[in-house]
Formats: structure tokens, C-alpha cells, sequence
């Protein structure tokens, strides 16, 4: 792990700017953006803020009526301080290509250096700061400036050096984040000659883990494998209120979710696409559920093998990865693009304090390496069952002794199976093969809870 960085040894990485410069803060309300800046001017920095200004000339930081007045003023002492020499921090959101335009264009009049420094705070960290401050801003707010951040892509070297600072061990130190690795998660900034190509050679083997530290309360879908009606139905039927549209490149407009209960969130089993009739349509809810917070996943095996069919990597492409194939190529390069960063950073485990879930197995104790195996494609012996699918086994259900829940999916079963583990505990099987013909399914937990809807048709055939 990176050794934490004071904002005094940060801004020593910057370099002296002897004769000025500007520094661009990037995030989200609630990141850590005001808090470095504050350092910052403490080091001598010009701190230039946009609520300050409001707060001075308005009386109040909230005020949103005069953004002209208040930009021109930003403007006018960005100019000032620039012509002076000076080293200025900008503290404001920045989160578009768009919005930071001016104030690049700005510098470069004064032929000063720019640095653009992200902080890279999770948005559920920020919605939970944000919640505890004297001036909240509403989360919808958050989420849509998230959104606009994610479409936006990272910052391009044409814009200046980029700097990503993660949130450290507290309020005074950061993490220096891997600049490639945040390019990898956003690459519509890699277009146009934006930014250099960025190494994903060893993504293939990553075991991502993804922890919840607060209790949460999930509904757990099963395998949706392109079964898209079924799941908005199964949504409805769970309590959400849903409304959204689908672009024809796969982005989300008008999209509101309303969740039964303010703290409760969807979850997916992976396998979101093939079989079913409208694969593209689930991967573009998913991505946007998943990136906007309201929902978490893990990858199954379908997902991964067209994760490795949008790298370029070799894939059999037949059956019913064809079908979804050919309607993700549909949505065009953009849309492959998002899907690919998605899905390259799904988790294999998602933990909480009480449950662990995964697509197919679990192993405590495995070698990262099996543990991935396991997750993705269950636990065989390498052999062949009486329909010519790899035999799969249940073994690691029998040895497991731990004291939380597991859910996952992968085998189809005609109802949920539970399988009770020595602590009182259970494996919960809630894949119940909505693309065969049979049932969608969710459990909601902590309650333990099932839903489920009946498939509209059989789309596609059991073992055939």
C-alpha cells in the first residue's frame, strides 16, 4: 500500500512553480476537495472557491441565483492572481471536460503549468460525509455530477498533468493514486488521442474484492442472462420505483429510482447477458444502477468471457454470445467502451459483515488464483456430464464452516436452494433459470426473503 502523503509532501510533488501555476481540484461535493485546498493555502496558494465567493458577495454559499456574476468574479481573480505570479488552487467540482476549459485556457494566456489533481473519493463515502456536513447537497446532486464525470472520462494530457489523491488513513493525508489505472476505469477520455493507451495486460487474472464495512440491506437477483422485462418486473415487484430511458448508445436518460426503504440496494449475481432476448438492454441498466451507486454486482462467467471478447481477446463467438455481441457492437464504440471498463472492474466477492457473495463457488483459504477459478465457473472435476457440459460439483458447499451467509447463482435450480452450514447459517442458490423458461429470482437480505417472477417465454433451451 502507497505510504500517506501530507498535502505539504503533495504539493512538493507538483514542483516550486516559481513564477506561478494553476492547480485544478476534480470531485465530487463531499471528496476532500475544500479540505486540501485549505492546506494548500495554508502552504501559500491562492485558494479561489466558488462558495466562499458566493458566501461573500450573497451571504450565502448555497445561493445558486447569479452563476454569471459569481464565474465572472472567479475569472477576474483567477487573472489577478495568475499576472502576480501566484500559485493558485481551484476548488470547485471541474468534473467535465467543459466546465475546466475556461480557466485551462485561462492559464495557458499566462504560460503557467497546470496540474489537475482528481480526488478520487468513492461516491458512497461522499453521499455518507455529505450526509453528516452543515450544508448538505441533495444526493441527486452527487449522482448526477458523478454520472456527468463518468461520461466526461478522465482529464487528457492535452489538458495538463493529471494527479489522482485517494482518500487516506485521515483528514490530512492522501493516497497517490495510479493515474492509469483511473484513466482504465474511465476510457471515453482515451478518444480522439485524448490519452496515451493504457496497459490492461494484466487484467485478466485480477481477484477484485469489494468490502462493505456499514450493514446494508440487499435484494439479491439471480442470473438475469438477458431476460430484461423480467427484471424490470422483478424490480417492481421488489418496491422500487423505476423510470428511465434507453439511448440508442446505451446511456440512461431521465432515469429516477426509488428504493423501498432509503438505505436498501440491488444486487446482482453476475450473468447478465446471453440466452435471454435483450442482453444489451440489461448491461446498460446494470452499468448504470452499479455506477450510480444504487446497486453492487459480482462477475459470472458470461460476464468475463464478454469482458475478454470487447478486450479483442481470442472468444469463441457463437450461440448466444453472438446475439449479444451483435447488439452491444449495436450501441456502438462509446458503449463498448463503458461496458468494457465495467465490467474489467466488477468485483469476484462482494463481502459484508454477514454475507459473502459470489457468481458460482467459494473456498475460504484458496489461493487467489483458485479463488477466482471458483467464483467465475464454479467447482469441477474437469469432466463431462450426460449432456456434454463440464460436470459441476458442490463439494466446497459441504466443507464450508464459516458464519456468514453466501449467495450466489450459476447452477440453475427450479426453486432457490439453501443448503444450512454448521454456524446456522445458509448457501443460497438463486439462480432459477429465468432464460429456460422457469422463474427470475431475488432474495432480500438481512430478511431472507424471496421474490420471484415467472419468465414471459422459453428463450432458450436447458440443455441443447
Amino acid at each position: 500500500m502507497n505510504t500517506p502523503l501530507s498535502a505539504e509532501q503533495f504539493t512538493q510533488l507538483l514542483g516550486d512553480m516559481p513564477d506561478g501555476g494553476l492547480v485544478m481540484l476534480i470531485g465530487l461535493p463531499a471528496s476532500g476537495k475544500s479540505n486540501l485546498a485549505q492546506q494548500m493555502a495554508a502552504l501559500g496558494f491562492e485558494h479561489l472557491c466558488a462558495d466562499l465567493i458566493r458566501l461573500e458577495i450573497l451571504g450565502n454559499e448555497a445561493d445558486q441565483s447569479q452563476p454569471g456574476k459569481i464565474n465572472s468574479i472567479v475569472r477576474q481573480r483567477l487573472e489577478s492572481a495568475l499576472a502576480h505570479n501566484k500559485r493558485v488552487v481551484l476548488d470547485m467540482a471541474n468534473a467535465t471536460r467543459k466546465t475546466r476549459r475556461q480557466w485551462i485556457e485561462q492559464a495557458r494566456s499566462h504560460g503557467k503549468p497546470i496540474h489537475l489533481v482528481v480526488l478520487d473519493t468513492p461516491l458512497d463515502v461522499c453521499v455518507r460525509r455529505n450526509s453528516q456536513r452543515s450544508r448538505v447537497v441533495p444526493v441527486e446532486v452527487i449522482r448526477g455530477m458523478y454520472n456527468s464525470m463518468l461520461q466526461s472520462g478522465a482529464p487528457g494530457d492535452d489538458e495538463g498533468k493529471l494527479h489522482v489523491l485517494q482518500p487516506g488513513p485521515n483528514a490530512e493525508h492522501y493516497i497517490l493514486g495510479d493515474v492509469d489505472e483511473y484513466r482504465r476505469r474511465r476510457p471515453e477520455s482515451c478518444k480522439k488521442g485524448r490519452c496515451a493507451p493504457v496497459d490492461t495486460s494484466k487484467d485478466d487474472e485480477r481477484l477484485i474484492v469489494r468490502w462493505i464495512d456499514e450493514d446494508v440491506k440487499l435484494d439479491i437477483i439471480g442470473d438475469v442472462h438477458g431476460c430484461y422485462d423480467e427484471l424490470l418486473e422483478l424490480i417492481d415487484l421488489l418496491g422500487y420505483k423505476l423510470a428511465f430511458k434507453i439511448e440508442e448508445d446505451g446511456s440512461l436518460s431521465g432515469f429516477n429510482l426509488v428504493p423501498p426503504e432509503p438505505d436498501r440496494r440491488l444486487a446482482f449475481v453476475g450473468d447478465f447477458s446471453d440466452r435471454g432476448p435483450a442482453s444489451d438492454k440489461v448491461l446498460a441498466l446494470v452499468m448504470h444502477l452499479c455506477q450510480a451507486n444504487l446497486a453492487i454486482a459480482v462477475r459470472g462467467n458470461h460476464d468475463e468471457k464478454l469482458r475478454r471478447y470487447l478486450k479483442g481477446n481470442p472468444v469463441e463467438v457463437k450461440g448466444s454470445l453472438a446475439a449479444t455481441a451483435t447488439q452491444v457492437d449495436a450501441r456502438g464504440q462509446a458503449f463498448r467502451q463503458r461496458l468494457l471498463a465495467f465490467l474489467s472492474e466488477l468485483p469476484i466477492i462482494y463481502e459484508t459483515a454477514d454475507l459473502i457473495m459470489v457468481h458460482g463457488a467459494y473456498r475460504h483459504g484458496a489461493s487467489p488464483a483458485v479463488t477466482r477459478k471458483l467464483c467465475l465457473y464454479g467447482e469441477t472435476d474437469g469432466s463431462k456430464d450426460e449432456h456434454g457440459f463440464t460436470r459441476r460439483l458442490h463439494l466446497w458447499e459441504q466443507d464450508y464452516t464459516g458464519d456468514k451467509y453466501i449467495v450466489r447463482g450459476h447452477d440453475v435450480v427450479r426453486k432457490p436452494r439453501f443448503r444450512l452450514t454448521p454456524s446456522g447459517k445458509a448457501i443460497v442458490n438463486v439462480d432459477t433459470g429465468c432464460a429456460f423458461g422457469r422463474r427470475l429470482t431475488a432474495l432480500r437480505f438481512p430478511e431472507v426473503k424471496l421474490f420471484s417472477v415467472p419468465a414471459r417465454r422459453e428463450y432458450s433451451k436447458l440443455f441443447g
